[in-house]
């Protein structure tokens, strides 16, 4: 039975559609409202993907030079990130805030129509439907890598028709394909149909083979046609970076990890607490699965149950480490595509049990958490001063955020009051987010191009990413991959740094360079406020290099002071290498 003010009319299911849609973009206007401006994370989307979804837009309009911001100029253009994904055109047209709000509430709308689209067959509530599909795609954390997991609902939902494709359908698989990550997507989406397939094999026979193979052919020709460039690195560029990444699985620990896909879905971010409402839900639903034998959830629990045990034995044998390119392949990714079966779990359930109003009220507050948690932080920071808290006071509330002393951290809070009296700009950021401009640093950076022209510069404190979206060529920066042997360039600038820090922690060397090429997709300093200057200039002019920029203010004769604190902004100094 449906509760009563569940059972809606036409126009109250177009308001209930657009006040899910308006929760669908509270992840942006959350902050927006508190603060003036988005909040977007640092870590994988402002420090890598949004950059190189910039640099592709340009690339797309035909502008293929830009390519050369990219690392020292020894980045070819087919190596940027998503350089043959339509969507990534936005960037050209739109400024780089307005083009990823874009995409981002693009993707996600997408997420919610294709798991609705996975569910209309279904004679549960239209509430519940909606609902869970809202949930959907608030757990969308890889808008920035296409339409994959967005999508996948759709695509599963294409290959189970027992009619034959429509146009529509058709190039709905084209844009989907054209816009998906091999790398980071793709790979999954295989995974887990053809395991399905395996498991589901006597119950999907009704199916004809042909409308199961097509939307895959369909997808697969067109996932190769925009990953094109990966395909063609990995035959002519590899060895990657990535060949040299040494990955340990301890057998308990790796257990543990993939027993936790099962029972934990993926959080919606990984720097803030997981979503206990969500957590809860699906516990009881899984409770419930067994105590009243809903042998369609008893299906899925099996089949997520196998895939993450034949991942977790491909990741214990080694299977990838045999082949070079394939070494960084981190198959526990697939918690991202596990959560459409658990959400399924979740809406079965619920569609049984006879009294939905507690049930439905926890999945709108994992909703609701999953919108706000990105920015929570962020936002409290900028309203209580955190910028003008003590180093020491900073670590108390980290320690307490990290260990979950929520009363604590609270309490600390108050006690240490930030003072905004002061006339000095505080940055609306964090250590795991920030708005565009206060990350990127338009104004600020940009005044520095009229110094350095078209020269190159070696960022210091800097996300050399920073430097690319402000149009001024840089050195290093964050890359999923790139050839191994510019790695070992990088690595002779700042060896001798690296071993200054050793020496002044107490670790050994080898173990340093090794952490390094270990996992060195991020090419940094590794310099501190503080240190010696250990830098070697010489390697930096060879590679026409002629600019250092930096936070803090450097002590060498061979380096030359363009200005400190230029154009009287405390944080940035121009260095020019004798």
């Amino acid at each position: 039975m449906g509760l009563k003010f569940f059972q809606l009319n036409k126009v109250n299911k177009i308001w209930l559609l657009i006040v899910l849609l308006i929760i669908i973009s509270l992840h942006h206007l959350f902050p927006i409202f508190f603060v003036g401006k988005t909040i977007i994370y640092t870590n994988d989307i402002l420090n890598y993907f949004i950059p190189n979804n910039f640099i592709a837009g340009k690339i797309l309009s035909g502008e293929i030079d830009t390519a050369d911001l990219f690392l020292n100029g020894e980045l070819p253009w087919h190596f940027v990130y998503g350089v043959f994904y339509p969507i990534n055109i936005l960037y050209n047209f739109f400024e780089i805030e307005t083009a990823y709000l874009t995409t981002d509430l693009f993707i996600r709308l997408i997420g919610f129509l294709s798991f609705f689209y996975f569910l209309k067959r279904s004679k549960a509530d239209f509430f519940l439907k909606i609902l869970i599909s809202a949930l959907f795609s608030s757990q969308l954390i890889t808008t920035v890598w296409g339409l994959g997991v967005a999508t996948f609902p759709y695509l599963l939902s294409l290959c189970l028709r027992d009619k034959h494709l429509k146009l529509r359908h058709i190039f709905a698989l084209v844009i989907i394909g054209l816009n998906t990550d091999l790398y980071l997507h793709g790979i999954y989406i295989y995974l887990i149909i053809f395991f399905s397939v395996i498991f589901f094999k006597k119950k999907i026979a009704f199916i004809k083979k042909k409308n199961f193979y097509i939307p895959i052919l369909i997808f697969t020709f067109f996932l190769f046609v925009s990953n094109s460039n990966l395909i063609y690195n990995i035959i002519y560029f590899s060895p990657f970076q990535l060949s040299e990444r040494i990955i340990n699985y301890n057998f308990n620990e790796s257990l543990f990890n993939f027993l936790q896909i099962i029972l934990i879905p993926k959080p919606v971010n990984n720097y803030f607490f997981l979503n206990f409402f969500l957590i809860s839900i699906f516990w009881f639903s899984i409770y419930y699965t067994f105590l009243k034998k809903v042998s369609s959830n008893i299906e899925l629990l099996k089949l997520i149950f196998f895939l993450v045990f034949v991942i977790f034995l491909i990741n214990l044998i080694g299977v990838f480490k045999i082949i070079p390119f394939l070494n960084g392949i981190l198959l526990n990714r697939i918690g991202y595509f596990l959560i459409f079966f658990q959400l399924l779990i979740i809406f079965n359930t619920l569609n049984n049990i006879q009294r939905k109003e507690v049930s439905f009220l926890i999945i709108f507050f994992s909703l609701i958490y999953n919108q706000l948690t990105p920015s929570f932080f962020t936002v409290i920071k900028n309203h209580v001063g955190f910028d003008y808290f003590s180093a020491n006071e900073k670590e108390i509330l980290k320690k307490n955020y990290n260990n979950f002393e929520i009363f604590n951290f609270y309490e600390n809070l108050k006690r240490f009051k930030g003072d905004q009296t002061q006339e000095d700009y505080v940055p609306i950021k964090s250590y795991f987010a920030s708005t565009f401009h206060d990350y990127y640093r338009f104004g600020d950076i940009k005044s520095l191009k009229s110094k350095i022209n078209n020269n190159r510069v070696f960022s210091i404190g800097f996300d050399p990413m920073v430097f690319v979206v402000n149009d001024i060529r840089v050195t290093g920066g964050y890359y999923r991959y790139y050839p191994l042997d510019y790695k070992y360039k990088y690595l002779e600038i700042v060896k001798d740094q690296i071993d200054y820090q050793a020496k002044k922690n107490k670790k050994d060397l080898d173990d340093e360079i090794f952490n390094f090429r270990n996992s060195g997709q991020f090419l940094q300093s590794f310099y501190k406020k503080g240190d010696e200057f250990k830098i070697n200039l010489n390697k930096l002019k060879e590679m026409n290099i002629s600019y250092i920029v930096s936070k803090y203010e450097l002590k060498s004769k061979s380096l030359k002071k363009i200005c400190e604190k230029c154009e009287e902004i405390n944080d940035i100094n121009l260095y020019y290498i004798k």
